[in-house]
């Protein structure tokens, strides 16, 4: 006999329950997610792949025309780059007795640790797409990469000279600023040698506009996103020297193309008890630069990086 009739249970409130692990997982994913708000060039596809097509800027036309003689047609240039998609996920199985047993607190673990990994995850293929593509790349103080040393580090001059290589070929803004990502040893040098009043804290911006996920502030043009998974080349510099690549992104660097938005999985394991619950993230997309143009490479050393 039931305890009570039209008792609430687990079974009873199944969706709600799988929308607190949904809610829980995507707010634990959010601050990870950095360098895909710079990923401008969006589209979501049920084929196999996407090809975008960009074209060349036109020669400036300085030459007159003739009163009497038809302008010349000037052909547009165009190249295209194409985008895969790919399934990526990450799956933790619980089981009953450790629910149990924690008090519930593997519940709270589970969300947090899948979350922050489906965004740590999409920050650093996004991030590796940038390190594998043909972007210019900007040397700090022009020191080989091989042997920078721990003196070699993020600086005004380096920023004003990224700034200049996307400026002067006319590459178009976010909203009149680039982005940078750098990780966050670097940033924490160029705060330094931009500490004579030119660094603005977002909470002193002078114009209105919304502030993204993990953006510190501005200088030199740039505004500045700080990523955990920003690229390090470990012992890059002279002997245990690390080195950084930190990327300043124009509009069109980089694209991203999904086959399925994906998201958040709880599934039964299938054993015999039901003892085993699958959670875990699954996303079927990918990211990849669109034009190498539109972005450079900085590299330099940190004071504060492993450097013995």
């Amino acid at each position: 006999m039931a305890f009570t009739a039209n008792a609430t249970g687990t079974v009873a409130i199944d969706d709600s329950l799988i929308l607190l692990y949904n809610e829980g997982i995507i707010f634990a994913a959010a601050p990870a997610l950095v360098a895909d708000q710079v990923a401008n060039v969006r589209t979501s596809i049920n084929g196999k792949s996407e090809t975008f097509t960009k074209y060349a800027n036109l020669a400036v036309s300085t030459t007159a025309l003739v009163e009497l003689d038809d302008a010349v047609s000037v052909a547009l240039v165009d190249s295209s780059v194409t985008i895969t998609p790919v399934e990526q996920g990450a799956v933790v199985t619980k089981t009953r007795l450790a629910e149990l047993q924690s008090g519930g607190r593997v519940n709270t673990a589970v969300m947090y640790l899948v979350g922050q990994n489906m965004g740590a995850t999409k920050d650093k293929l996004a991030i590796n797409a940038l390190e594998a593509g043909s972007g210019a790349t900007v040397l700090v103080s022009d020191v080989a990469e091989a042997s920078m040393a721990a003196t070699n580090v993020m600086d005004k001059t380096l920023v004003h000279r990224g700034y200049n290589k996307l400026s002067r070929t006319d590459i178009p803004k976010f909203n009149g600023y680039y982005f940078g990502i750098a990780h966050d040893d670097v940033l924490h040098d160029l705060k330094e040698s931009a500490s004579a009043g030119s660094w603005n804290d977002v909470n002193k911006y002078s114009n209105v506009m919304p502030i993204l996920q993990n953006e510190i502030g501005e200088f030199g043009g740039i505004r500045w996103l700080k990523s955990s998974q920003g690229y390090i080349n470990t012992d890059g510099g002279a002997t245990t020297v690390d080195t950084y690549h930190t990327y300043i992104c124009g509009f069109n660097a980089l694209g991203k193309v999904e086959s399925s938005a994906g998201g958040i999985t709880i599934n039964p394991a299938g054993d015999k008890l039901g003892r085993f619950t699958n959670v875990g993230w699954l996303w079927t997309g990918a990211y990849g630069v669109v034009d190498a143009s539109s972005y450079i490479k900085l590299v330099c050393a940190s004071s504060v990086g492993s450097n013995t």
